[in-house]
């Protein structure tokens, strides 16, 4: 009888385990690779944002149109170039369906 329990136990220890590591590997691999490519999905939108950059024509935006010659010039998104002097978005920036619409970028 115990002879019967080494041997369950040797081919538990030999195949069972690594057929186990090796699927939760793969499982960890297949998540980093679908984060991975959202990433760059979002990259690829925000570039495109940006090169556009005339936002504020998009959405009608009031306080762009206040003077929109420093959005045009810099090459970003208007809330970027509009924000107030403590760094915080306008109430409008927040509602903004164009604002709203921009993949958000997770640091690298």
């Amino acid at each position: 009888m115990t002879s019967i329990y080494i041997v369950l136990t040797g081919l538990l220890v030999r195949f069972i385990v690594p057929l186990l590591l090796m699927v939760g590997l793969v499982f960890l691999l297949r998540r980093m690779d679908a984060r991975w490519q959202k990433e760059a999905i979002n990259r690829q939108l925000l570039e495109t944002s940006t090169a556009q950059s005339r936002t504020w024509e998009l959405s009608h935006c009031t306080i762009a149109g206040m003077a929109n010659q420093p959005a045009i010039q810099s090459g970003q998104p208007c809330w970027l170039v509009y924000r107030k002097s403590n760094g915080y978005l306008h109430e409008e920036c927040l509602h903004c369906k164009v604002f709203c619409a921009t993949p958000i970028l997770l640091p690298s």
